[in-house]
């Protein structure tokens, strides 16, 4: 859905329905739960301080308690609105056990009157009856998940954290889904970077010098001397030896091209470094 097929959907739902299904489709627009977790959501699961709700098991179409798709509980993180939602409806129902003389709420947030937990399909069904009396297009009620994961997307969230809030085991299947939704790349990002650099200062480090003034490396070497292949002299001329050692010594037996040094089969050759031809395995 659209932001505002969203907002359209909420607002006839809050109209239209009783208060517990409202909250049921707000619970789905702002969780992204599967629609048997919504279901199987209970008060304890709920922190109002922390603003969070850990989801540990679903409903199936049949009405049994089961475990939630990946095994492991999961903690989400709750928009202020749905929190406000839930507080306010928590709080009226403990106020009216209270005025009943009841000990307190049935666990289920969105108890039935027999005090059972809704099925799936069931929920499935008035969502259609909203849809139709919104106006809107087709959409199955587990497209409320599709939809809370593309808003979160569109917002730049980390795909780390969108995985976490679906409840998904890896991130990859966060990217098999809804890898398409994820902003793609482009050249903002490079001049954003250059930007960050160029705006950092340089690090005072210290130079360290000899007694002549020249800067000295780690090594305790003149900085300026690394590029000499000889000795120093007003030519700075290589010498004959040190040249030869470099060129593989007077009989050039030494391998020059590195690439051939360290290729035993023979794979390149040594007059051009061609590949052969049977040798497709080179990776960059």
């Amino acid at each position: 859905m659209t932001y505002e097929q969203l907002a359209t959907l909420l607002g006839v739902s809050s109209v239209r329905c009783s208060r517990r299904n409202a909250l049921y489709f707000l619970l789905m627009a702002d969780t992204g739960l599967r629609p048997g977790e919504a279901c199987a959501i209970q008060w304890p699961d709920f922190d109002l301080v922390g603003q969070t709700l850990q989801v540990e098991r679903a409903v199936t179409d049949s009405g049994r308690i089961k475990e939630i798709k990946t095994g492991e509980a999961r903690e989400l993180d709750l928009t202020p609105r749905l929190v406000a939602a839930l507080g306010a409806l928590q709080a009226e129902l403990e106020a009216e056990a209270l005025l009943e003389g009841k000990d307190g709420v049935t666990p289920w947030v969105f108890a039935t009157r027999a005090g059972t937990p809704p099925r799936p399909h069931r929920v499935a069904k008035t969502f259609k009856k909203v849809l139709k009396a919104a106006g809107l297009p087709h959409f199955r009620l587990y497209d409320m998940r599709h939809t809370y994961a593309s808003h979160l997307i569109a917002q730049r969230a980390d795909i780390a954290y969108v995985a976490r809030q679906l409840g998904h085991a890896k991130m990859t299947t966060t990217l098999l889904f809804y890898g398409h939704w994820f902003p793609k790349g482009d050249r903002l990002h490079i001049e954003q970077m250059e930007k960050a650099r160029s705006s950092a200062v340089r690090l005072n480090v210290p130079i360290v010098s000899d007694d002549a003034g020249l800067p000295l490396d780690h090594e305790g070497q003149t900085m300026d001397s690394w590029h000499h292949f000889g000795p120093k002299g007003e030519s700075a001329t290589p010498d004959a030896l040190e040249v030869a050692d470099l060129l593989g010594g007077p009989s050039r037996t030494r391998t020059v091209d590195p690439l051939i040094k360290s290729d035993p089969r023979g794979i390149a050759t040594e007059a051009h470094g061609e590949l052969n031809p049977e040798d497709s395995t080179i990776q960059d």
